[in-house]
């Protein structure tokens, strides 16, 4: 039976999430793992994808998007199957699943933004935050001036990830579906310790399960990603500084 999610429900009372990621566990433990998935063939893979989908919905990430990843994957000489993760307990946020992940592998964090108006994703590696100067760095990308206030408002309420974006909360992250009918003003990556670069970030699949990605073919994978799938849109790469 497809997963129902009652965004109603879940927006007057949000713990009911933990519900539905029950039900997350029990409808994959009935399903192959990804990894098997991923190395069938062509048409066995797609649609194995696709039934997964149809019975997973906004708590799995979208058949087009894995058959892309997996595709980049390869360019960059690697299959993505060989870095899946091990099914594990549902997580909600960057905390709860960085507590889960192995040394050397760092949990990505993914929030939307309403800055002046326009919607925008924020990502990090790690629990990296937009304070004053990678503000101040991402006004001047846009072109804003310094000189008037700017309204940063976080998570804003009007924005449902499920509706939305097509990723269940929990699970949000910069590959969003193909063809999804929202408005983004930009996609805007936080910096990245130099020191990290050997290492790799877990982008949630679904909330039981992650792929590793090398951090050394990381921004190499989710440029080409959004130039294939949103062409116009600005994905923004904030420097350290």
């Amino acid at each position: 039976m497809p997963l129902h999610i009652d965004l109603d429900r879940l927006k007057a009372s949000p713990a009911t999430i933990w519900e539905v990621f029950l039900e997350v566990e029990q409808t994959l433990a009935g399903l192959p793992l990804l990894s098997e998935t991923l190395r069938q063939t062509d048409g066995q893979r797609t649609a194995a994808l696709q039934k997964r989908a149809a019975l997973l919905g906004v708590a799995t990430m979208h058949p087009e998007s894995l058959l892309l990843l997996t595709r980049l994957f390869r360019d960059e000489g690697l299959e993505m199957a060989d870095y899946l993760s091990e099914r594990h307990a549902a997580t909600l946020d960057a905390s709860e699943k960085q507590a889960l992940l192995p040394a050397g592998v760092h949990v990505q964090k993914t929030v939307t933004l309403l800055l002046d108006g326009k919607l925008l994703l924020v990502t990090s590696i790690g629990d990296g935050e937009l304070g004053r100067k990678e503000r101040i760095a991402l006004l001047k990308r846009l072109g804003l001036s310094r000189e008037t206030p700017h309204h940063f408002r976080f998570n804003p309420p009007n924005i449902v990830p499920e509706s939305d974006l097509g990723q269940l909360r929990g699970i949000v992250n910069p590959f969003i579906q193909p063809d999804r009918d929202i408005v983004l003003g930009a996609l805007v990556h936080l910096p990245w310790p130099e020191a990290w670069a050997a290492e790799e970030v877990a982008v949630s699949i679904s909330p039981c399960e992650s792929v590793r990605v090398p951090l050394q073919s990381y921004w190499s994978i989710l440029s080409r990603y959004i130039a294939e799938i949103l062409p116009d849109l600005d994905l923004i790469e904030l420097k350290a500084t």
